[in-house]
């Protein structure tokens, strides 16, 4: 029969409506937010709100059982560093910071630009690679934010993070020298 019950927590009159198999609408409701917000016809804080509350209204998410799954130390640990940040830059903690790093690092132009020069090629691509190297942060749940907030509401270890994050990594880190070599190589 090509309708069947999804897996509910909820009994009685909360029981979840019955749905087509598979988890395509879900999907595609997502895929659709991320269209909207890719051709700027909304803004993403509009475009994933709308998304919440079409997979809200058709049961594909239930927002009391996320609210309730949420790892609330770590969501406050991350809301307190918007201000600390806001913080560090305001009461100029940031340029004193900066100013140090100058008088550690080599005082001519920053490492990346000096290596291109000696080699003779054009820094854009040792930038884009440390750009990307910067941001390639699947082994560790603390690498970055959305990390930390996934190994609270899932569950993680530590460890997990290596066993899944290893070939994501050499994938990506691949699939970048691929395009750095492909575009500005």
């Amino acid at each position: 029969m090509p309708w069947k019950r999804r897996k509910s927590y909820l009994s009685g009159p909360n029981r979840r409506r019955l749905r087509p198999n598979g988890a395509g609408a879900p999907v595609l409701v997502f895929a659709a937010g991320v269209l909207i917000v890719a051709f700027n016809i909304m803004p993403p804080e509009l475009a994933f709100g709308l998304v919440t509350l079409v997979l809200a209204g058709t049961g594909d998410l239930i927002l009391r059982k996320g609210f309730a799954e949420l790892n609330w130390p770590i969501l406050i640990m991350l809301a307190a560093m918007i201000p600390l940040g806001s913080a560090v830059e305001t009461t100029g903690a940031a340029v004193v910071m900066a100013t140090g790093l100058v008088f550690v690092l080599p005082p001519e132009s920053p490492m990346a630009i000096g290596v291109a020069s000696a080699v003779g090629m054009a820094p854009q691509p040792l930038l884009i690679a440390i750009a990307l190297g910067a941001s390639i942060d699947f082994l560790t749940p603390i690498g970055h934010h959305n990390n930390t907030v996934f190994m609270g509401l899932a569950c993680y270890r530590f460890i997990d993070f290596i066993r899944a994050g290893w070939p994501v990594t050499i994938a990506v880190s691949l699939c970048a020298v691929v395009s750095i070599f492909a575009f500005w190589v």
